[in-house]
C-alpha cells in the first residue's frame, strides 16, 4: 500500500479496508494444511485478551506500532498492555466470529477471518482483523494480523501485520 498515493478523504478507510482484504486473501490463497494446531481454542474464547499479543492494541503512529511489536516480542499480552480491555460478543458474533472490543481509550471489533498454515512451518496460524478507534474520536487503526502459537499455552506470536 506504500506505492499508492491517496488523498485523505471520507473514503480512505474504505480503501484501506479493501487493501487489507486483498493482502489477506493472498495469504489465504497460499495457505497450506497444518499438521498441528494450538490456535483453535482461541477462536472460541469470549475474552481472549490474555492470549492475544500486545501488538493488537491500537497503534496510531509508526512509533506505536514499533513499541507494541516490541512488547509482543517479549511475550506481553494485549491484557498486560491494556488492563481495561474488555470483550463482548457482537450481535452477529457467533456467525461472523466477531467480538466487540473496548478499553479506556479505544473501541472497535475483532474478527477471526481464517486459519491455515500461512508460513509453511506445519503449525496452524490464524488470520484476524482488528478495527479500533479512539473513543469518541474519528481516528481509526485498521489492521489484520497473522498469528501463531507453537505450543499449547501462552500468548500468540505475530507472524505478520497487514495494513
Amino acid at each position: 500500500m506504500n506505492d499508492v498515493d491517496v488523498t485523505v478523504t471520507q473514503e480512505f478507510h474504505a480503501f484501506q479496508m479493501k487493501a487489507i482484504q486483498c493482502l489477506a486473501l493472498r495469504r489465504v490463497a497460499r495457505a497450506q494444511p497444518s499438521r498441528v494446531s494450538h490456535v483453535r481454542d482461541v477462536l472460541t474464547m469470549q475474552a481472549p485478551g490474555d492470549v492475544l499479543p500486545a501488538a493488537l492494541a491500537a497503534a496510531f503512529s509508526d512509533e506505536d506500532v514499533a513499541g507494541l511489536a516490541q512488547a509482543a516480542r517479549v511475550g506481553r499480552s494485549w491484557r498486560d498492555f491494556d488492563k481495561a480491555l474488555q470483550f463482548e460478543e457482537a450481535p452477529n458474533g457467533a456467525h461472523w466470529r466477531e467480538l466487540l472490543v473496548q478499553s479506556e481509550s479505544d473501541e472497535g471489533y475483532l474478527q477471526w477471518w481464517a486459519t491455515g498454515d500461512f508460513n509453511a512451518d506445519g503449525y496452524e496460524d490464524v488470520l484476524v482483523f482488528r478495527s479500533l478507534g479512539a473513543t469518541g474520536g474519528t481516528i481509526a487503526d485498521l489492521a489484520a494480523f497473522v498469528l501463531t502459537r507453537t505450543q499449547p499455552k501462552g500468548v500468540l506470536q505475530v507472524l505478520e501485520r497487514l495494513r
